[in-house]
């Protein structure tokens, strides 16, 4: 094979490639060693050529529906999409119930604590007898205020805040 016969190879597989006529670069290489082999090369070029138009037309099918088709279509549509709705409520009202129904037993288990408190304290009450409780004052007592002392080990200087935030050069 000489240089020639290979670039027009090359260009024959190129274009079979972009009709689609080949799927690989290799089956397409070797249609067009087939072809050169029966035919030149320019011959069925133009046979190409005239026959591109007829390969997009049939390349874009184009679907017709009628009214009667559609309106079936789009009812199926809203059958299913009201079906669905529905099956997603139901689904969430059963739900609701038992969180309703889980909140209930957790309820009855763990009696809020309020509720436990205040009858023991009435309960207190009315064992004393009632006496006017006359509010006594308390003393406070006088807490001598000495200044804080760090830690023990420490000093001022050690805990500065130039040396906590440092920022720039001494």
């Amino acid at each position: 094979m000489d240089v020639q016969q290979i670039q027009k190879i090359n260009t024959l597989a190129l274009d079979l490639m972009k009709q689609g006529l080949a799927t690989s670069k290799d089956e397409a290489v070797k249609q067009a060693e087939s072809l050169l082999e029966k035919k030149d090369y320019s011959s069925l070029k133009d046979q190409m050529e005239v026959t591109e138009p007829k390969v997009e037309e049939t390349e874009k099918p184009t679907v017709h529906l009628n009214q009667q088709t559609i309106s079936d279509i789009m009812s199926r549509n809203s059958e299913f999409l009201t079906k669905t709705i529905r099956d997603f409520q139901e689904k969430m009202q059963r739900m609701e119930e038992q969180m309703n129904d889980l909140r209930k037993q957790v309820s009855q288990m763990n009696p809020p604590t309020q509720e436990v408190v205040q009858p023991k304290v009435e309960t207190q009450q009315s064992l004393e007898p009632e006496t006017p409780k006359v509010e006594q004052p308390v003393p406070q007592q006088a807490v001598p205020q000495s200044p804080r002392q760090p830690a023990p080990g420490f000093n001022d200087s050690d805990v500065s805040v130039e040396k906590m935030f440092y920022m720039g050069s001494k």
